[in-house]
């Protein structure tokens, strides 16, 4: 499955390539898919935008049901979505929650739909996409780098609290 801007939710046949609309944008209340993962059960977490707030969206592919997880709050603009290990959603914002000299943030969401800032602040330009490595590191792609926050499952890596807090983490520039 994959978040389309202009289709909604569309589908695509692992053998054929085949795509067909799972779910328009009016099924999604009119907004628009940013990003997508697999959330468990063969669940769909979707991120979308759309009257003036953001949200994350629960898809059962199999029913087409559409549910909210959680939107507002410090969802403004999500633009992908990850689950970690911990059972909790990882969405990066391209621009709420912002420091100054940088745009976006990372916001936890738990299964209850509450919200809370993971990471903000140096050196975020806009996360668009985001996974969580093997390890429990959490990477973000971003406008001109990469980066990587702390980890979200036993054991903790030394800095994961001061990253929680919105501080520090690794940047690497793109081609570097």
């Amino acid at each position: 499955h994959v978040a389309d801007r202009v289709s909604g939710v569309v589908s695509i046949d692992p053998n054929t390539g085949a795509q067909s609309v799972l779910l328009s944008p009016s099924a999604l209340g009119g907004r628009t898919a940013r990003g997508i993962c697999l959330a468990g059960d063969s669940t769909l977490a979707i991120t979308t935008v759309g009257s003036n707030s953001g949200a994350v969206l629960s898809v059962n592919p199999r029913t087409r049901e559409v549910g909210v997880v959680s939107q507002g709050g410090l969802l403004e603009n999500p633009a992908c979505v990850t689950l970690g290990p911990d059972g909790v959603l990882y969405v990066g914002d391209l621009s709420a929650n912002s420091a100054p000299g940088t745009s976006g943030s990372i916001v936890r969401v738990d299964a209850s739909g509450g919200q809370n800032l993971f990471a903000n602040g140096g050196p975020f330009r806009g996360p668009f996409d985001i996974a969580i490595s093997g390890d429990g590191w959490i990477w973000s792609a971003q406008w001109g780098g990469l980066s990587r926050r702390g980890g979200v499952h036993p054991p903790v890596l030394p800095h994961a609290h001061q990253h929680r807090r919105g501080a520090g983490g690794e940047h690497r520039p793109r081609g570097g």
